[in-house]
């Protein structure tokens, strides 16, 4: 977290940092959210992921999204498949959901969050 910051040349008087470890059974899912009013959210994957395992979706934050979907253009939102070790961090603000896990084997990955208190 600390190189995003520094890429994003962002420095917070004070970080705060949460993380929790999601574990899904088979048939589990989580439905959309964001994390505000945190700056950056992440998943760092314990296992790998794919469709039928479960894969995190990114909500196309534009307004009018829906206006989009299955035409020509394909989908909007972007499902995100992971090797194990994977890390993604998007920012806190976006909208996620991930898909029910078919695979027949618990979905595990940990989830974090990157906050701060201005000064």
């Amino acid at each position: 977290m600390s190189i995003v910051c520094q890429q994003l040349r962002w420095e917070p008087t004070r970080r705060a940092f949460d993380s929790w470890l999601s574990v899904l059974p088979t048939g589990g899912h989580h439905v959309c959210h964001h994390h505000s009013p945190n700056l950056l959210s992440g998943v760092a994957y314990l296992d790998a992921i794919t469709a039928e395992s479960g894969r995190l979706i990114l909500r196309d934050p534009r307004p009018g999204r829906s206006m989009f979907n299955n035409i020509q253009l394909g989908p909007v939102d972007v499902p995100v498949e992971a090797e194990v070790g994977s890390i993604l961090i998007f920012p806190a603000w976006l909208e996620h959901s991930v898909e029910i896990n078919n695979h027949g084997e618990r979905r595990r990955s940990i989830a974090f969050n990157l906050g701060s208190q201005a000064r």
